[in-house]
């Protein structure tokens, strides 16, 4: 942002979007290393209407569940740039993971009343969380600044007991700050599921 400021002669705009985001990742940092890392939560990154792509640990479309203190159960080297790796079934039964993050609406839909997804622990108690896309992806596809909330979201769904903040709030500012939109409750649970 703040090098966009210079190039356009915007600063009086993004620097004020730099601010927050900078902010919002110190936060996020700083809540992520009072984790420890054995104790961090186990996700599953459900891609594709199967369910049954999903990103490596360390590749670049799976970083903000790791700024968001995720433990992504899928080790492994990115062989495209495209990722969206292929998985089966059987393995992401043997993964188990307590939380699932799901990139698709058609695969979040039938994840709960699917017998044999309803074999791992995330879906037993109810923590499948799709990921938001309004007005664009939260996290991925395109990969963008959204991210910032993005990895926010993630924390709260991973930690509900412990993360420190208000996401409502965090979303809300966000969103008045990056967009001009003041959101209502209303439409923090209609876009966001919050």
């Amino acid at each position: 942002f703040r090098y966009l400021g210079k190039v356009l002669n915007k600063q009086k705009r993004t620097e004020p979007l730099a601010k927050m985001a900078q902010i919002y990742l110190d936060e996020l940092k700083n809540f992520v290393s009072s984790i420890p890392k054995e104790k961090r939560t186990k996700i599953y990154y459900a891609q594709g209407v199967s369910g049954l792509q999903t990103e490596c640990d360390n590749s670049f479309h799976s970083e903000p569940i790791i700024m968001a203190g995720g433990n992504l159960v899928h080790k492994c080297v990115q062989n495209s740039v495209m990722g969206m790796q292929k998985v089966s079934f059987e393995q992401v039964l043997i993964y188990n993971p307590d939380v699932i993050i799901a990139q698709n609406g058609a695969f979040f839909k039938t994840v709960f009343s699917d017998e044999k997804w309803k074999m791992i622990n995330a879906v037993q108690n109810k923590r499948v969380f799709l990921v938001p896309n309004t007005p664009f992806n939260w996290i991925d596809r395109p990969p963008s600044f959204m991210r910032t909330i993005g990895a926010h979201w993630i924390a709260s769904k991973l930690y509900p007991k412990t993360y420190p903040y208000d996401i409502r709030k965090k979303v809300k500012d966000f969103y008045k700050l990056f967009f001009k939109v003041d959101l209502s409750d209303e439409q923090l649970k209609l876009y966001f599921q919050l």
